[in-house]
């Protein structure tokens, strides 16, 4: 259902007409007119309007847009939620709070929704892999050391590295993936949720 749709089922429902919802929210009667006929996307000042004299929740209204999106916007969407798997490399657990936030803002959408859990599922994997490394090689070294005597330096640091060219790496193939509009390989990421 269109934005405008939901809109005037909910003033027709409450016996509104055009008139007194533009009286009641102080819009106009020509935005109105323009929203219901889906001749324009309400900014957020009118849907905080018209959801607070239509008593409905604000995000009721925002889904519809959602939903309203073109393909392409949902491969945007998708996009930005791989794109922000990099942020692990300046910020710890950032590659999967903030896709994660983004995930949850959008799940409303079915692709974003099943496909963004492959993302965020992909970037928990990874920080699972790199926390592991952090914990493990440091000590298997010492161990090694002490037994053996030899010496392997910064295997732990020159492992890590790899690992944050290998997510990059990744998020740069997911991303001409998703732009390539070809999804079909975001099956095939490890799925630990």
């Amino acid at each position: 259902m269109s934005i405008g749709k939901k809109v005037e089922n909910l003033r027709k429902r409450k016996g509104y007409s055009q008139e007194k919802l533009a009286k009641e929210s102080k819009l106009s009667i020509r935005t109105i007119q323009r929203l219901e006929s889906n001749m324009t996307n309400p900014s957020g000042y009118t849907l905080i309007s018209i959801a607070k004299v239509l008593d409905v929740d604000i995000s009721e209204l925002q889904r519809e847009i959602i939903r309203e999106k073109p393909k392409n916007d949902i491969y945007d969407l998708l996009n930005r939620m791989n794109v922000y798997g990099l942020i692990g490399i300046v910020l710890p657990f950032g590659n999967v709070i903030f896709p994660y936030l983004f995930w949850r803002k959008y799940k409303d959408v079915p692709e974003v929704d099943s496909y963004g859990r492959r993302i965020i599922n992909f970037q928990l994997f990874w920080t699972l892999t790199a926390s592991l490394n952090f914990l493990l090689i440091p000590t298997i070294q010492y161990y090694i050391y002490k037994h053996f005597k030899i010496d392997f330096g910064p295997i732990a640091w020159i492992f890590f590295i790899m690992l944050i060219v290998y997510n990059a790496y990744k998020v740069y193939r997911t991303s001409n993936q998703i732009k390539n509009k070809d999804l079909d390989f975001l099956i095939k990421l490890p799925q630990l949720l």
